[in-house]
């Protein structure tokens, strides 16, 4: 974090409260409204896998009648969740465990480990960097880029893999032969593991090309640290592997058959630099300006955090999980994600480099790079030239709302506890359940995985097919198909009757992706095929 690597540490009584105030407005930004939207698919899973914790200590996938199933339960084995780093639903458990369908209670914990990164960051830049310039870019940095806001508000392990990468890298940094030193690094690793395998690994093989590179004759670690290191790090993967093993359940051999040949993970790497960009982790007129500073005047910290970049983003896309990337079009970069850290650091480092010399036009440009779209390159002719910032306050102004809090309140107080509701399209299944958990969630499952030993004991209901649901709730254009369905299923002699359209429009447009985001309400759009449609079987056509 240093102008320069000589500069000593400076931390004054001036400093101290300009990091309370720091804290301050981070806890306003990462708090405000939390609880606002219901919990999206993914966040819902760790919520309610959260809820077995609590009742049982294991990440189970029973929650009261209902099933936790994602893409037919690809993710489990012996009926538990067995396939993702468990931190996050062991973090989540006491929370949603007490306050049961709280959105604000899921998300707590993790936008709380949000604001310690943030306030350790704001710690770290203030004693750091003695140029209160360029200490004030590096926080700005921070604190007004939108989609870190965004990710570590969220009930997922985003918030803890940057929470611990950004531990691992400052004890690396800051690396001393001190007995804690070597305790302490282990132990973040260890943590950082159980929140992200693929973080650890990529974070882990950026940090060791960049120790042979820069390190190996600055730091010598003792014998004794390296075998600390090794022991633990072995004893730790060993003990999670042997439980949450993708490759244990059905979610490595999903991942095997549905995701990009080696050959299409070259085109995968430019989509996560491009939707990095698009969600504004960097803008790519400064990166291109950093590669220039660091040919033209040899910056080691530059050349340094973007040789890690490269190493980052490589490992993570050879080994990303994501499937079907011809069918999305689009990175999942939620897997890139501590990589926001370094791009922001690049960004602030080579603005400085630039223009630090002019302390009007080193704010100009702050102003234009962190408050704006400007510097963006090939997103901002895509998208426009846009304020992300001022489109967050705006949104917490005025909220657009979310699908799933008025379909979940008509669940409550029309379908009888018990009854059966199939939902469409299946993803937006989970948020239902978190949030009207009374009702049993039909057809999470396939007819044929009746015979599998972890779901031969489960009621008929989940089995697609098998038992007919009392009620359809579905969200958006595929309407049209289960209006089809239903013409079908009544040749047969099972009638359903549409009873009601929730004016609402359907998708949840609040993710953390700033692409996928929509920032303020959805007023027009078409309520033949964009509300939210509820059906109730009969036994008779009338």
């Amino acid at each position: 974090m240093d102008a320069t690597p000589a500069e000593a540490p400076v931390f004054t009584r001036q400093r101290l409260w300009w990091l309370l105030l720091l804290v301050g407005i981070s806890a306003l930004l990462l708090f405000a409204r939390l609880g606002e939207y219901a919990l999206w698919d993914d966040e819902a899973g760790t919520a309610l896998h959260g809820q077995c914790v609590f009742a049982t200590g294991d990440t189970g996938a029973k929650v009261g009648e209902n099933i936790v199933a994602f893409r037919h339960g690809v993710a489990l084995k012996g009926l538990k969740e067995r396939s993702l780093s468990p931190l996050q639903y062991y973090l989540a458990a006491p929370f949603v465990g007490v306050w049961r369908d709280s959105a604000f209670a899921a998300r707590f914990p993790f936008a709380l480990c949000g604001l310690f990164t943030l306030g350790f960051l704001c710690y770290w830049i203030l004693s750091r960097v003695r140029n209160p310039g360029y200490a004030g870019l590096l926080i700005a940095g921070y604190l007004s880029n939108v989609s870190l806001l965004l990710y570590v508000r969220q009930s997922r392990y985003y918030a803890l893999a940057l929470l611990f990468s950004t531990l691992v890298v400052f004890l690396y940094l800051k690396w001393s032969s001190r007995r804690e030193y070597p305790l302490l690094f282990s132990l973040c690793c260890l943590l950082l593991m159980a929140s992200n395998y693929l973080a650890y690994a990529a974070l882990g093989g950026a940090m060791a090309v960049d120790f042979l590179i820069w390190r190996r004759k600055q730091v010598i670690p003792s014998r004794k640290a390296i075998v600390v290191f090794a022991v633990t790090q072995s004893a730790a993967a060993l003990l999670l592997l042997s439980v949450w093993n993708p490759f244990r359940s059905g979610l490595g051999s999903f991942a095997r058959e549905h995701g990009p040949a080696f050959a299409e993970r070259l085109l995968l790497f430019l989509w996560n630099l491009r939707d990095a960009a698009a969600a504004e982790f960097y803008h790519g007129f400064v990166l291109l300006a950093a590669l220039w500073l660091v040919f033209r005047r040899r910056d080691q910290l530059l050349a340094r955090a973007l040789c890690a970049l490269l190493v980052f983003l490589t490992l993570v896309t050879v080994f990303s999980p994501q499937a079907d990337i011809f069918t999305t079009k689009r990175a999942d970069i939620r897997y890139i994600l501590p990589a926001i850290l370094l791009f922001i650091f690049v960004t602030a480092r080579t603005l400085f480099l630039l223009f630090g010399n002019t302390k009007a036009l080193l704010a100009g440009m702050a102003l234009l790079e962190f408050g704006t779209n400007a510097l963006n390159g090939i997103p901002l002719l895509d998208g426009g030239f846009h304020s992300l910032p001022v489109s967050y306050l705006g949104e917490l102004l005025d909220p657009p709302g979310d699908p799933y809090r008025p379909t979940s309140d008509w669940i409550r107080k029309n379908v009888p506890p018990g009854s059966s509701v199939w939902v469409q399209p299946e993803y937006m299944t989970h948020p239902l359940v978190f949030h009207a958990p009374d009702a049993v969630y039909a057809w999470q499952l396939l007819p044929g995985q009746r015979a599998e030993e972890q779901f031969k004991d489960l009621p008929p209901i989940h089995f697609k097919g098998v038992e007919m649901p009392d009620y359809i709730v579905v969200f958006g254009p595929l309407v049209s198909e289960v209006r089809r369905q239903i013409a079908e299923w009544k040749l047969h002699g099972t009638y359903y009757r549409e009873v009601g359209m929730i004016d609402c429009y359907w998708n949840d447009l609040y993710r953390p992706e700033a692409f996928q985001r929509t920032f303020r309400p959805i007023k027009s759009y078409d309520w033949s095929t964009q509300a939210i449609y509820l059906f109730k079987k009969h036994e008779t056509t009338q």
